[in-house]
Protein backbone atom coordinates (compact mmCIF):
# COMPACT_ATOMS: atom_id res chain seq x y z
CA UNK A 1 0.00 0.00 0.00
CA UNK A 2 2.75 2.71 0.77
CA UNK A 3 4.28 1.63 -2.41
CA UNK A 4 1.46 2.36 -4.41
CA UNK A 5 1.27 5.90 -2.61
CA UNK A 6 4.66 6.48 -3.73
CA UNK A 7 4.04 6.00 -7.13
CA UNK A 8 0.95 8.17 -6.88
CA UNK A 9 2.83 10.95 -5.44
CA UNK A 10 5.73 10.82 -7.64
CA UNK A 11 2.95 10.49 -10.73
CA UNK A 12 1.36 13.79 -9.34
CA UNK A 13 5.05 15.52 -9.09
CA UNK A 14 5.49 14.62 -12.63
CA UNK A 15 2.14 15.79 -13.81
CA UNK A 16 2.62 18.97 -11.71
CA UNK A 17 5.81 19.91 -13.53
CA UNK A 18 4.61 19.02 -17.26
CA UNK A 19 1.71 21.39 -16.38
CA UNK A 20 4.34 23.99 -15.42
CA UNK A 21 6.50 23.90 -18.36
CA UNK A 22 3.29 23.58 -20.97
CA UNK A 23 1.66 26.95 -18.84
CA UNK A 24 5.04 28.43 -18.31
CA UNK A 25 7.12 28.56 -21.32
CA UNK A 26 11.26 29.26 -20.73
CA UNK A 27 12.17 32.50 -21.46
CA UNK A 28 15.17 32.78 -24.25
CA UNK A 29 18.24 34.74 -23.21
CA UNK A 30 18.09 38.26 -24.69
CA UNK A 31 21.39 39.02 -26.23
CA UNK A 32 20.71 42.45 -26.27
CA UNK A 33 20.51 42.20 -22.55
CA UNK A 34 23.53 40.48 -21.61
CA UNK A 35 27.19 41.99 -20.26
CA UNK A 36 29.73 41.57 -22.58
CA UNK A 37 32.83 40.82 -19.80
CA UNK A 38 35.43 41.49 -22.55
CA UNK A 39 33.99 44.85 -23.53
CA UNK A 40 35.36 45.99 -20.47
CA UNK A 41 38.79 47.13 -20.01
CA UNK A 42 40.42 45.72 -16.73
CA UNK A 43 39.92 49.40 -14.64
CA UNK A 44 35.96 49.63 -15.77
CA UNK A 45 36.05 45.62 -14.20
CA UNK A 46 38.24 46.81 -11.07
CA UNK A 47 35.76 49.80 -10.62
CA UNK A 48 32.67 48.02 -10.93
CA UNK A 49 32.80 44.84 -9.83
CA UNK A 50 36.69 44.95 -7.22
CA UNK A 51 37.88 42.02 -9.61
CA UNK A 52 39.40 42.16 -12.91
CA UNK A 53 38.49 39.66 -16.41
CA UNK A 54 40.27 36.55 -15.61
CA UNK A 55 39.44 36.48 -11.90
CA UNK A 56 35.59 37.27 -12.52
CA UNK A 57 36.25 34.00 -14.49
CA UNK A 58 38.17 32.03 -12.11
CA UNK A 59 35.25 32.77 -9.48
CA UNK A 60 32.70 31.38 -11.73
CA UNK A 61 35.02 28.23 -12.25
CA UNK A 62 35.29 27.92 -8.43
CA UNK A 63 32.44 28.59 -7.18
CA UNK A 64 30.72 26.35 -9.71
CA UNK A 65 28.09 28.85 -11.42
CA UNK A 66 25.95 26.91 -14.40
CA UNK A 67 26.22 28.55 -17.68
CA UNK A 68 22.08 29.71 -17.42
CA UNK A 69 20.50 30.61 -14.37
CA UNK A 70 17.12 31.05 -14.28
CA UNK A 71 15.38 32.48 -11.27
CA UNK A 72 11.95 32.16 -9.73
CA UNK A 73 10.42 34.29 -12.44
CA UNK A 74 11.78 32.29 -14.83
CA UNK A 75 14.12 35.09 -15.86
CA UNK A 76 17.34 33.65 -17.78
CA UNK A 77 20.73 34.73 -17.43
CA UNK A 78 24.48 33.85 -18.10
CA UNK A 79 25.99 32.28 -15.16
CA UNK A 80 28.86 35.19 -15.58
CA UNK A 81 26.36 37.79 -15.81
CA UNK A 82 24.62 36.72 -12.57
CA UNK A 83 27.92 36.79 -10.63
CA UNK A 84 28.63 40.33 -12.29
CA UNK A 85 25.44 41.20 -11.15
CA UNK A 86 26.00 39.87 -7.56
CA UNK A 87 29.38 41.93 -7.54
CA UNK A 88 28.15 44.64 -8.65
CA UNK A 89 25.68 45.06 -5.52
CA UNK A 90 28.73 44.13 -2.95
CA UNK A 91 31.24 46.51 -4.82
CA UNK A 92 28.47 49.66 -4.61
CA UNK A 93 28.94 52.55 -1.75
CA UNK A 94 25.89 52.37 0.04
CA UNK A 95 25.42 55.34 2.86
CA UNK A 96 24.58 54.40 6.15
CA UNK A 97 22.35 57.17 6.62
Amino acid sequence: MATLLLLLHKRQQQLAITMKTIFEPERPLIPNTRLDLNALDEGTCVAFFRFNKTQIEQLVEHFRIPSVIITENRLRATGVDSLCMLLRRMAYPKPTC
